[in-house]
């Protein structure tokens, strides 16, 4: 029992945690009594997300900045919970919806208040009376931070960690007073097992670890729920402890650096009270299960995951396992070549610039050619494509980096196929095609883009159904990938557009005058990569 008086001691040396400044005056806007919150709160206009949030925060804001001890800022903080949460609910993006920023405001507006009543805790004599209080307000700061950390990744602002460390901290003072494994009763989360400190802590490491920046648009939202059902198998250890490499990082407690793999040679001399051994081995072994079910048994894709198809759920786990176990390495020079580049979007506009290039190639060595030969689209076809200019920053033999302002109509996101061609000349055959494979927030009005580039010879083919019928079917636009091997060839076509196992009849007779689609190599929202069958 004498260890209680001891954990006074440590409580004490505890820093307080960051909270704003407070105002020279207290405003006559501020509400400090729950019952009048509870009325403020019921009378929101709920229709329009975007007015609840600016109400929301307005207000939140006067109470963290009261110039005063606010008595009840533990039940003011449980009445704000309830549209907070609403709101983080909606998916960002949505009509009338919340931008990104007022989301994030509003997290860390919750997270202030709640580091407020820790504080509080901290500074109060009759600690032993605050240990519920304290578990309850180091869950809901922690929680808040966490979503605050996930809404950022959405937005990919990646550098911005402001409030994993925070987590880190928290996580570190519950440990301490032994509260890391205590159950809160939190309606958001799916069972008791989730509803712990150290289980939502190691839930924001795990989706931090997958380097966001990497994510597919909305895929950060489908990791973040998906691995809520496996983070408690992640372990915390000690980085004294020797052993393989794989699947283990090292964790700087006080949140002072950003996670690092784990080194078996360098890791044990770093100081034990500050860094610790983060294990997601447990983790990625139930996701390899997982995934092999699916492939194997035709099982439903898990939790997380049901509502997408099988192949497109174990393209997911694939590249979530990849994350963790595979640590890329540069494998040429950059460099920093900056100029301006003009970019076309999409198969549609891809295939047209390479087909119009074609067409011109050819008439301009044979004054009589006047048709299309790389096949007939039909008569709907509108012979354009869509492009704007950007910055080239970077440059090496696998790819580009390009900067651009945000508010530019068409911003390239991950994972949408793009052409690269000097802006000086828009039918020049100095162009490359890659995959948007990174974006990065640059400040508040720029975006920078990592484009791995398409290894192999891209051709524009025209595709139809291969149907009994003598109706003609329309043709899809594709791009056919020559990787020197037949075997290696494969197809780019729109999402959604081709049926596996379905025979295809090829304009161009590139490859072979009919395809099979085997397998389906790639999915991401812009488009859907297949391997070819033997035929």
């Amino acid at each position: 029992m004498f260890s209680l008086f001891n954990n006074r001691a440590d409580l004490m040396d505890q820093t307080l945690f960051s909270v704003p400044a407070p105002d020279s005056t207290q405003s006559p806007l501020v509400e400090t009594h729950p019952g009048q919150l509870r009325q403020w709160v019921a009378s929101l206009p709920y229709a329009s997300p975007e007015r609840v949030a600016e109400f929301v925060i307005a207000n939140l804001s006067l109470l963290n900045r009261h110039p005063d001890r606010v008595k009840d800022r533990a039940e003011l903080m449980e009445i704000y919970r309830m549209p907070s949460t609403r709101l983080c609910r909606i998916p960002i993006g949505k009509r009338g919806a919340p931008d990104i920023l007022q989301i994030r405001r509003l997290l860390t507006e919750m997270a202030y208040g709640y580091k407020h009543i820790i504080n509080e805790c901290l500074n109060n004599r009759s600690w032993l009376k605050q240990r519920k209080r304290l578990l309850h307000s180091i869950f809901y700061a922690l929680k808040f931070l966490a979503l605050e950390q996930f809404v950022a990744f959405e937005g990919y602002d990646c550098r911005s960690r402001k409030s994993l460390s925070e987590v880190l901290k928290l996580y570190a003072l519950a440990e301490q007073q032994n509260l890391h494994n205590e159950i809160i009763d939190d309606h958001d989360q799916a069972g008791d097992e989730t509803s712990t400190i150290s289980h939502q802590t190691k839930r924001i490491i795990l989706v931090s670890l997958l380097d966001p920046c990497h994510l597919e648009p909305g895929e950060a939202r489908i990791c973040f729920d998906f691995l809520n059902q496996y983070a408690g198998k992640a372990k915390f250890g000690s980085v004294t402890a020797t052993g393989d490499a794989a699947g283990r990082f090292v964790i700087d407690m006080s949140g002072m650096k950003p996670p690092r793999p784990f080194d078996p040679d360098i890791s044990p001399n770093l100081d034990p009270r500050r860094y610790r051994r983060f294990s997601l081995t447990s983790v990625s072994k139930r996701i390899h299960r997982a995934q092999q079910k699916i492939a194997m048994n035709g099982e439903e894709p898990p939790p997380g995951l049901q509502h997408l198809p099988p192949e497109e759920a174990i393209l997911i786990l694939r590249r979530i396992l990849k994350s963790w176990h595979i640590q890329q390495q540069r494998g040429a020079d950059r460099q920093n070549r900056p100029r301006r580049v003009a970019i076309a979007l999409g198969v549609t506009s891809i295939h047209h610039y390479l087909q119009t290039l074609a067409i011109q190639n050819e008439s301009s060595s044979d004054s009589s050619f006047s048709v299309i030969l790389n096949g007939n689209l039909g008569a709907d076809y509108a012979p354009q494509h869509k492009s704007f200019e950007c910055m080239q920053v970077d440059q090496s033999a696998s790819g580009v980096a390009l900067q651009l302002q945000l508010s530019q109509s068409s911003s390239p996101q991950v994972g949408q196929l793009l052409l690269i061609t000097a802006s000086e000349d828009e039918n020049s055959s100095d162009w490359r095609i890659g995959v948007v494979r990174r974006a990065m927030r640059k400040g508040n009005s720029s975006l920078e883009l990592g484009v791995q580039f398409i290894r192999g010879h891209v051709s524009p083919i025209t595709l139809r159904t291969l149907n009994k019928g003598k109706e003609e079917q329309p043709g899809r636009r594709a791009l056919f990938i020559d990787r020197g091997h037949k075997h290696r060839g494969s197809v780019i076509v729109s999402r959604n557009s081709l049926e596996l196992d379905q025979g295809y009849r090829v304009d161009e007779q590139t490859p072979d005058p009919v395809i099979v689609l085997m397998q389906l190599a790639e999915a991401t929202p812009g488009f859907a990569r297949y391997r070819l069958k033997d035929t």
